[in-house]
């Protein structure tokens, strides 16, 4: 597949942050809650194309909560989140869209033909397709540890996991990107993302906070990262589909030194 391709030999990394990019329509962005996994014959990682001719990661997780990332052969171009399910060859999806070319976030109800673990195409109302293949990489189940590394974001800045799931991001001088990303029960190659902006400069405001999931495609040469979240307004706070740097992972930072207790008086 043309989009197999794209994936494997392309050195194009895209990233991308939002500030005002808004939301509603769709169903609530945070990930879902620890708790026994529920069964959806649609779950895993599926890539492919638009109907448009875009590129698309799409994750559809245990409890059907869809997550997914559009890009040209350069640039981020959009996200669509939602919800999928899939029975005896039937695909569904309620997906809400939000595109960067334009502040309108619509909602489309996809209808289609399912193969598990190998075909969705389906088509909306208004003719808006995807056309999507499973990728094993969900399958291959990814430790905190095996996530940890540095990936190559736009402007030169890097984006870090260390081996306890800590998260950092320097976005600029005086904007800093933290918090963690843990692995959902499920026990697949998926991961809860919990992050705060921290600091004067940041686009999208010091303590916003965003959640969504992430995904390494082990699939390709280099590995990357598939990211997605939301601002609790709705609006998207990180985009990213990014390559990961050679080197060893970051280790946690060390902890702080206890404060010596005053001498009595």
């Amino acid at each position: 597949m043309p989009s197999r391709l794209f994936r494997a030999q392309s050195p194009v990394v895209v990233m991308a942050l939002l500030a005002g990019c808004g939301g509603g329509g769709g169903s609530d962005p945070a990930p879902a809650p620890a708790a026994p996994p529920t069964s959806n014959a649609a779950e895993g990682f599926w890539s492919g194309r638009t109907s448009a001719g875009l590129f698309a990661d799409v994750l559809i997780l245990e409890d059907g909560s869809t997550w997914g990332v559009y890009t040209d052969e350069a640039r981020l171009r959009g996200a669509i989140r939602g919800t999928s399910r899939a029975d005896q060859g039937r695909f569904n999806a309620t997906l809400t869209e939000y595109s960067f070319s334009d502040t309108l976030t619509p909602e489309f109800q996809f209808s289609g033909q399912f193969s598990p673990r190998a075909r969705i195409e389906a088509t909306a109302s208004n003719g808006r397709g995807l056309f999507l293949d499973y990728r094993p990489s969900y399958d291959q189940a990814v430790a905190p540890q095996g996530l940890a590394g540095r990936y190559q974001f736009d402007g030169g800045t890097v984006f870090s996991i260390d081996t306890a799931g800590g998260v950092t991001w320097a976005a600029s001088a005086d904007c800093l990107l933290t918090g963690t990303s843990q692995p959902r029960p499920s026990g697949k190659n998926v991961f809860n993302l919990s992050l705060t902006y921290v600091g004067a400069g940041c686009s999208q405001g010091n303590g916003t906070r965003v959640t969504g999931v992430a995904h390494l495609d082990v699939a390709t040469t280099p590995p990357r990262l598939v990211a997605l979240g939301f601002r609790d307004d709705r609006g998207i706070g990180l985009i990213a589909r990014a390559a990961k740097l050679d080197g060893p992972p970051p280790e946690p930072p060390p902890a702080p030194t206890p404060t010596p207790a005053p001498a009595p008086v």
